[in-house]
């Protein structure tokens, strides 16, 4: 069953209205237009390590219900 779930950002004229079958993909639909993944190449990772960005693991946070 879809519902319709309020999708709150950090700016208050970023929440959005997404009929989704659950939390994490009405997150998704309203994020995917503002992210993107793709790879990191050996230099990114230089990079962005450098300049202490760590890295995080998906999976490691419970799903929001």
């Amino acid at each position: 069953m879809r519902r319709i779930y309020k999708v709150e950002g950090p700016a208050p004229d970023q929440t959005r209205l997404v009929r989704a079958a659950t939390p994490a993909q009405a997150i998704r639909h309203a994020v995917r237009s503002d992210y993107t993944a793709t790879v990191a190449a050996q230099d990114d990772l230089v990079a962005l390590l450098t300049a202490g960005i760590t890295v995080e693991t998906a999976g490691d946070e419970p799903e929001a219900v």
